[in-house]
């Protein structure tokens, strides 16, 4: 759900990939995007972020249909995708280059 990539220059791009949902976040997308940023992080060759979605829409929110199965889950994985959500703001706010967004 999140593609990524880094160009010749070391601009990195996240992109959100689910242009049917117009890339509204769910669990994976949150865990994906967690697992890139970090690994971008840490990769000396990334100068820059640009996050993107993909197709018409750069991000819709949550997926209602999602938190609809969510609102059914036990405490403790209802906690862990809270938490995913938290996870995925710092990560954005902490990352240590600059994060630029193409909204559309």
């Amino acid at each position: 759900p999140v593609l990524l990539d880094v160009d010749a220059r070391g601009v990195a791009t996240a992109t959100l990939n689910r242009p049917a949902r117009g890339n509204a976040y769910d669990e994976d997308l949150l865990h994906a995007l967690i697992e890139g940023l970090r690994r971008l992080r840490d990769d000396p060759s990334a100068r820059a972020l640009v996050i993107r979605g993909a197709g018409k829409h750069f991000q819709a929110g949550a997926d209602l249909d999602w938190l609809a199965r969510a609102a059914e889950y036990p405490p403790e994985r209802a906690f862990r995708a809270s938490l995913a959500t938290t996870t995925v703001m710092q990560e954005l706010n902490e990352f240590p280059r600059p994060t630029f967004a193409v909204v559309h």
